[in-house]
């Protein structure tokens, strides 16, 4: 009888990455220089455990050419409405156009994001800048998930999560 791997993000955590979150992509270059992104769309594919973020491609080469050279990646999904904050930490990245499916999860991003936002009183056309980009220029950044870290602020400093 063949078992499942344990994974190694909590369930709670997987959950939160498609909930209506602010996404940051980060790595490092080979000087260890940080390079970051706003994300624009997750999804989570649970067998075998892959992550994967939208990127505007066009305006991030810094950090997909640090992606390619450091097979490292950190994201964080932060819910604007509670300050709820989770970072994930991965390697095994491959980065490929965004699909048309990929395309549908953008749209549907920017709407929920855009929903949770404007409740603490930013205007839409605001938001929908922040998130606005050139659908053909999109990538789809996947990455097998290492470690999750809650970082959601308060009086108890950021802690490895245990599944």
């Amino acid at each position: 009888m063949s078992t499942t791997p344990a994974s190694p993000i909590p369930r709670e955590h997987l959950a939160h990455l498609e909930r209506r979150v602010s996404i940051i992509v980060g790595t490092r270059s080979a000087a260890l220089q940080p390079s970051v992104m706003r994300g624009l769309g997750c999804r989570v594919q649970r067998q075998p455990l892959r992550v994967t973020v939208l990127l505007p491609g066009q305006a991030c080469e810094e950090l997909l050419a640090d992606m390619r050279t450091s097979d490292r990646i950190a994201v964080v999904f932060s819910e604007p409405s509670t300050h709820r904050t989770v970072q994930v930490k991965g390697d095994e990245i491959a980065i490929a156009p965004a699909s048309r499916a990929d395309l549908q999860l953008l749209e549907d991003y920017v709407e929920r994001l855009t929903a949770e936002i404007s409740q603490l009183g930013y205007p839409e056309p605001l938001i929908r800048g922040m998130l606005a980009c050139e659908p053909g220029a999109v990538v789809a950044v996947g990455f097998t998930p290492r470690a999750s870290f809650d970082q959601t602020p308060g009086a108890r400093p950021a802690a490895q999560v245990e599944a």
